[in-house]
Order: structure tokens, then sequence, then C-alpha cells
């Protein structure tokens, strides 16, 4: 694959094999503390384009929030290739925060399906410096979400726009 900036985001696309931005769906990785309904107003815009996505919640987050601990970025990013183990098309992955660590990991698992990646205000892979007592902390959360109305409505406009506009200069 070849990196593009596009933005201020990275996008990663084409392959060896043929496959085509237009026959791929989309899979959003939210971020910390966050689930994949965070998502849902971009999904209903992007349908309206016939883009197929899925935003699955995180184990420790939404619907996987009886999950045990601890919830480390190899053990996220393995449920999420796993999650894609049910989609046959090739994906382009689209994370956010903690989620563009997961989505460079599932990248990296699966070359052979992930054909582009989109990485908004990603966390470096190799993390934010923080105490270990607070890392500690961090890593044993989970539980009931309490993602912010605020993003979603001040950031789906731009990352729609972000999303359409690297979409169609990939394509």
């Amino acid at each position: 694959m070849n990196p593009r900036a596009v933005d201020s985001t990275t996008a990663f696309a084409g392959t060896d094999d043929g496959k085509k931005l237009q026959d791929a769906s989309v899979v959003f990785i939210h971020g910390f503390l966050d689930e994949g309904a965070l998502w849902l107003p971009v999904r209903e815009r992007l349908a309206e384009f016939g883009i197929t996505s899925v935003a699955p919640d995180l184990s420790g987050m939404g619907a996987r929030a009886s999950a045990p601990p601890p919830f480390t970025l190899s053990r996220l990013a393995e449920d999420v290739a796993s999650d894609l183990g049910g989609i046959a098309q090739p994906v382009v992955l689209v994370g956010h925060s903690m989620g563009a660590q997961i989505v460079e990991l599932v990248a990296a698992m699966l070359p052979r399906q992930v054909i582009a990646m989109m990485l908004l205000t990603p966390v470096p892979l190799s993390g934010l410096a923080v105490p270990d007592e607070i890392a500690t902390k961090m890593r044993s959360l989970g539980g009931t979400p309490k993602h912010s109305a605020n993003f979603v409505s001040s950031s789906r406009d731009g990352m729609l726009t972000v999303l359409l506009t690297t979409w169609s200069t990939l394509a």
C-alpha cells in the first residue's frame, strides 16, 4: 500500500490484487470509553451514497461493556479482526483517537482485506506518556460508556466531508 495524506488524515489505499475502494465496506472504530453508536449519524449519511458500514463496540464498551478486563490494544485489535471475519469484501478502516491505534494493528493483521485506513485525531501507536498508575487504572476501565454528544454534533459534518472527499479521491 502507498500512503497518501488527505487533509488531516492519512489514508492508505490500493492493493496488488485489484481490490477497489468502491467495493469496500467502511468499518468505524471508536475511541476510549465510547461506543460504535457514536458513528451512527455518519453511517446513515454514507448509506445515502450506497456505502456499507459497520461500527462494532470494543470490549468493555457499549454492548460489550460486561467483557472482563484487561483491555489491551492487542486484545481490542484481535476482537475487531475477528469481527471482520464476517465481512467478505475488502474494508476501509476508520479509527478515532484510540480507535486509530486499533485500526493500525488490524491493518497489519489483515493486509489482504484492509485496503485503506483513515486515522482521525489519532493517538500514536506508541501511546502517550502517562504515569503507570494512571495507565493501569485506564486499562481496567469499561462498563457503560459516556460518549460526548458535543463531539458528534460538532464533528459530524467535518468527518463526513473528510470521508467523502477521501473516498472520491482514492476511488
